[in-house]
């Protein structure tokens, strides 16, 4: 599903002006927003899940994303749009490989149906960034884009704090008190025992990603003299 949509989407938009490809993209990017709000309210009303309000808010990397690509589309910043590229991708990823396992006995259509459905938009729509031709990704915005990663897993963590503090709720917004279970972030917390810095040495491979999909995304292309 994931390349069709890819395909069509370059084969509709590839050779549209940049006008146009900012219009549609844009309309995806708030469908599938809007979509993710429908799932939660959807699966609020799941008596075979445990919803809890403050721990699904919009504020995971993914959630993050699907809100940050529609100022990155519309404001046209290339550290924004390199940053809904990589993460985008790199984190629907992830969701879609890894899904939480309160999902195990819920609904098949409220629960996976619509988790996998958003994740894998959230997918296509950062891959169709640069495969319709709407910008080109460029090595020094990497720094930037991980930088701006970096903050927000910051920021997260004194939100987490505070919510945890203030409502003995276990909100763990960006994971940065770890993923219960996870042998990676369990052998990060082995290694670096102090929340939330014990993430931090996986910025480094994720770096290393991101310049290979910079890479991809430039491969076969040239700058003009007037953008190199």
């Amino acid at each position: 599903m994931d390349v069709v949509l890819i395909i069509l989407l370059r084969i509709l938009l590839v050779k549209k002006d940049d006008a146009t490809k900012e219009k549609v993209l844009t309309i995806i990017a708030i469908a599938n927003f809007a979509f993710w709000v429908l799932y939660k309210i959807l699966l609020s009303m799941r008596p075979d899940f445990e919803f809890v309000f403050l721990k699904e808010l919009p504020l995971h990397l993914c959630n993050l994303n699907s809100i940050l690509i529609i100022v990155a589309i519309r404001t046209k910043k290339d550290f924004l749009l390199t940053f809904c590229y990589c993460l985008g991708t790199i984190g629907a990823l992830f969701s879609v490989l890894t899904p939480d396992q309160n999902f195990v006995h819920t609904s098949i259509f409220t629960a996976f149906g619509c988790y996998w459905l958003y994740h894998h938009i959230l997918l296509v729509q950062a891959i169709s960034l640069v495969s319709t031709g709407f910008y080109r990704p460029k090595y020094k915005d990497i720094p930037k884009a991980a930088a701006l990663l970096v903050i927000l897993y910051f920021v997260m963590h004194l939100f987490n704090m505070i919510l945890r503090s203030a409502t003995h709720i276990d909100v763990n917004y960006l994971y940065t008190y770890g993923m219960e279970g996870n042998p990676i972030t369990e052998a990060l917390y082995r290694l670096i025992p102090l929340h939330p810095f014990f993430f931090l040495p996986v910025v480094i491979p994720l770096a290393g990603v991101m310049f290979l999909m910079v890479w991809l995304a430039r491969l076969g292309k040239k700058d003009s003299p007037a953008k190199a």
